[in-house]
């Protein structure tokens, strides 16, 4: 389960990148909030074959795992910023590797 569909989205990209095909489900689903519980609406990332979980699942885990220790400092502004980020969340510069 993602906990958006921006987050649903996000993964099946990652998983695509790595050869793994899959589909979101739920992706339609926000709109039923209140009427139905809001663990039945939550966007779900699927893989199409088996044989692909165990790396889907993979692709998932290093995903979820942000080192929150390690940042990079933008050269432009000076601000921290995670190591996943490619551009600086305050000023929007581009963050060297």
């Amino acid at each position: 389960m993602a906990g958006t569909l921006a987050e649903a989205h996000l993964m099946l990209q990652l998983l695509g990148e790595s050869g793994v095909r899959g589909k979101i489900l739920n992706q339609y689903s926000q709109g039923g909030v209140g009427d139905l519980a809001a663990t039945e609406v939550l966007p779900e990332v699927w893989v199409y074959r088996d044989d692909d979980e165990t790396l889907a699942r993979k692709v998932i885990k290093s995903y979820h795992r942000v080192d929150l220790e390690k940042v990079r400092v933008c050269k432009s502004c000076g601000e921290s910023n995670p190591t996943t980020f490619e551009l600086c969340w305050q000023c929007s510069g581009a963050l060297e590797e």
